[in-house]
């Protein structure tokens, strides 16, 4: 299953390397944050466009952090030849008026992530001109059956489906993966693994040339003394008898 990379360096002469570094490893799809102040992130997007030189897609991000004046300026001085494959959540997430507004006039298809919390604003992001893309995740759409029908709902409604956590664990990708590799065509976000310090499977996650590996000989097991060690709280539950 293929996953994006993201590219986070600030300091602008060193983006290309890491831009190169990602394409070495595979990753055909890469992730840009925005939504500070649109002429700084343009002018960063713009060295990270050069760099890329076409080889791979482009995701931007806002995460909330526009106003409806800066997404719109931003989104209408997006340039593209292609790459550029969404542009993810500009206003805050209650704000669905801006959003919506962001995406009426934006050069690239809008993304809702976290505005999205079930099946019903997935259907509310339906009715919003531009709005091509959602992202669901299983925090959010819990249980594999439900994640499911969120992301077929996506695909029912005219739009894409993109799905993953880019800050879960790796039992949150393995799980998204596996639904992923029946649901989607286009690069998960369950990269968070990648990122993380610690495991909590005993054996890591199959990561090669950019994907994720489901490999039939992978067998996942929770290693209980690094849940144990990184533990905040435990709670138990029994079965309530009917």
């Amino acid at each position: 299953m293929p996953i994006l990379g993201a590219v986070n360096n600030k300091k602008l002469d060193e983006i290309p390397d890491e831009v190169e570094q990602l394409i070495g490893k595979g990753h055909r799809t890469l992730k840009v944050k925005v939504g500070w102040t649109p002429a700084d992130d343009l002018h960063r997007l713009e060295i990270i466009q050069k760099a890329n030189a076409g080889r791979a897609d482009i995701r931007l991000d806002a995460n909330q952090g526009f106003s409806r004046e800066d997404g719109i300026e931003f989104a209408t001085s997006l340039q593209s030849d292609g790459e550029l494959q969404l542009f993810e959540q500009p206003c805050d997430k209650a704000d669905w008026d801006s959003n919506a507004a962001v995406a009426a006039v934006s050069n690239v298809p809008v993304m809702m992530d976290e505005s999205i919390y079930g099946i019903a604003d997935v259907e509310r992001a339906a009715t919003m001109k531009g709005c091509g893309f959602v992202k669901l995740k299983i925090s959010k759409l819990t249980g594999v059956d439900l994640l499911k029908q969120g992301l077929d709902r996506v695909r029912e409604l005219g739009m894409t489906p993109v799905l993953g956590n880019g800050a879960a664990s790796d039992v949150g990708c393995f799980v998204e993966a596996c639904v992923a590799r029946h649901t989607i065509d286009n690069a998960g976000e369950n990269n968070g693994y990648l990122k993380n310090r610690d495991q909590l499977f005993t054996e890591k996650l199959p990561f090669r040339n950019g994907s994720i590996i489901l490999d039939s000989s992978f067998r996942p097991e929770l290693d209980h003394d690094t849940v144990n060690r990184l533990k905040l709280d435990e709670v138990r539950f029994a079965p309530v008898q009917v």
